[in-house]
């Protein structure tokens, strides 16, 4: 099990006990600088595994993974490719600069709509993280080993932290006390049921 699935829930309880404003003035810059600085690292992260790849890859070992057919009589199909090293490492950094960017316009999007700093400062930490973790990033920047464990090819689908339910929960922290004052009449209306059951009886 991934630590990482834990940083989100520790880093919100952390901010209740605290009791930091984050929607203060001051600290909502400070939220913002570190989002965008987050950012920076990560694309800069995967651009240097790019150029790394690209010019000292390895072009004589392949590959063989199962992929889904895009076109063609198989489209829709699971199929078996075969992909260089090299080849192979680009298509992942590919794949995961798309999601990287969409993360970064969905929690941009967030913050310009609702003024919520929340997904920014839950990217502010998960992308790095992410980044720093990948088989790419340990390879090419940390010179692994990559005949061997999570860092062979092809490498293990992970799944990160959901970025969605983190954004669910932090686009609208009201939903969250609105639960919880849920839970409490429940449990009021459960005592009185008690109550009016035993003076019944009696």
């Amino acid at each position: 099990m991934s630590m990482k699935m834990f940083v989100v829930p520790v880093m919100m309880l952390g901010l209740n006990f605290s009791k930091i404003d984050v929607n203060s003035e001051e600290n909502k810059l400070k939220i913002q600088i570190a989002f965008v600085t987050a950012s920076v690292f990560t694309v800069l992260t995967y651009a240097v595994v790019t150029v790394l790849a690209l010019f000292k890859g390895d072009t004589a070992r392949m590959v063989k993974v199962s992929e889904k057919q895009l076109t063609g009589e198989k489209a829709g199909e699971e199929v078996m490719a075969e992909y260089t090293y090299r080849d192979y490492d680009l298509k992942q950094v590919r794949t995961k600069m798309t999601s990287i960017l969409v993360a970064m316009a969905i929690t941009s999007f967030i913050h310009y709509k609702w003024g919520t700093v929340h997904p920014l400062l839950i990217q502010s930490v998960l992308q790095p993280m992410n980044a720093l973790s990948d088989p790419l990033a340990k390879i090419w920047l940390m010179g692994a080993d990559d005949s061997k464990g999570s860092n062979k090819r092809p490498f293990a689908a992970e799944k990160p932290p959901s970025i969605f339910s983190s954004f669910a929960a932090a686009a609208d922290p009201k939903k969250e006390e609105e639960k919880e004052k849920g839970q409490e009449r429940k449990a009021k209306g459960a005592a009185n049921k008690s109550t009016v059951k035993r003076r019944i009886k009696d």
